[in-house]
């Protein structure tokens, strides 16, 4: 109890390095070698398991085996070509012709994302051991939200996550907008926290598309209109969405049908995940629903 209690209180604080993030992980993953795993009783979800704590029964987040190693030195060999690719990617920014072959087999077998979604579910697992589960989940998106930064900062890519107050003369109001980062690929960031600059790309940084997806449209929509620009680059990274339905099956909670609509209404916006929903893979999703490598790899650089 005493270690599960001091892992609680490192996944509740400001992580600000990804070695920071890949020991705390790490550290989880080992400490849930003794949870038992159930299996989901959907089939449409049977790549999922459903983690029980044997002292007490607590349930947590579902895991998607798929994504998800189990083993803490397999992990380990991971994080180091993850961080070697970091590394590399800060120099050559998007160029992936000149990485070296067992890089490049690292990224075709999917271990980005695997690499990041264990050490991401292993501390949200922990952290939903905690008594207080809404500071369990509100730590969880924070400490997302905190991966996120720290992976811009290791691949050279200029950020802040200020908030912005735009003045509208017209009506002599301000409209407000609290981006979870600000970022430039390019060049320095060039908004301040009165005036947005379209050079600029804003990420929504979100546990799931249940939080927010609204307002990234709308908040988006309406900068447009402030500025009359139609170059307003809003990009929306999320964790998953799949949770817990009862105490042995999980369900989605992506609306399909009011994304699409807010699409054909505001225009597309590109969704980044590191657990896809399910019904990504239908045709009507594949160019706006991807995976979280495509955005390091390939769509982060022309932001």
């Amino acid at each position: 109890m005493k270690q599960t209690d001091e892992l609680i209180y490192r996944a509740s604080q400001e992580i600000d390095s990804l070695e920071e993030f890949f020991n705390l992980g790490r550290d989880c993953l080992e400490l849930l070698g003794d949870i038992d795993f159930a299996p989901v009783s959907s089939s449409q979800y049977q790549n999922y398991m459903l983690p029980i704590v044997p002292e007490s029964g607590a349930h947590l987040r579902p895991v998607n085996q798929n994504l998800f190693v189990t083993d803490a030195y397999e992990l380990d060999f991971h994080r180091a070509n993850f961080i070697r690719l970091t590394e590399q990617l800060r120099n050559i920014r998007g160029n992936l012709d000149s990485l070296n072959g067992e890089l490049q087999q690292f990224i075709e077998k999917g271990l980005i994302v695997k690499s990041i979604y264990t050490t991401l579910q292993a501390i949200g697992c922990i952290l939903d051991t905690s008594i207080n589960t809404q500071a369990s989940r509100k730590n969880f998106g924070q400490r997302f939200e905190d991966f996120v930064k720290v992976l811009l900062n290791q691949l050279g890519i200029a950020n802040a996550d200020f908030a912005l107050k735009i003045k509208i003369p017209a009506i002599d109001r301000y409209y407000r907008v609290l981006p979870d980062v600000i970022m430039n690929a390019s060049e320095k960031i060039r908004s301040s926290r009165s005036v947005f600059d379209d050079r600029d790309t804003i990420l929504s940084v979100k546990t799931s598309s249940k939080d927010r997806m609204k307002l990234i449209f709308v908040d988006r929509f309406a900068l447009k209109r402030i500025l009359d620009s139609e170059k307003i680059n809003y990009i929306a990274l999320y964790h998953n969405d799949v949770q817990r339905s009862g105490t042995k099956n999980i369900r989605s909670t992506f609306v399909p049908d009011h994304y699409l609509v807010f699409c054909y209404v505001f225009g597309d916006l590109p969704l980044y995940y590191l657990d896809p929903p399910i019904i990504s893979k239908d045709s009507r999703f594949h160019e706006r629903i991807k995976t979280f490598d495509t955005f390091i790899l390939h769509d982060i650089w022309d932001c």
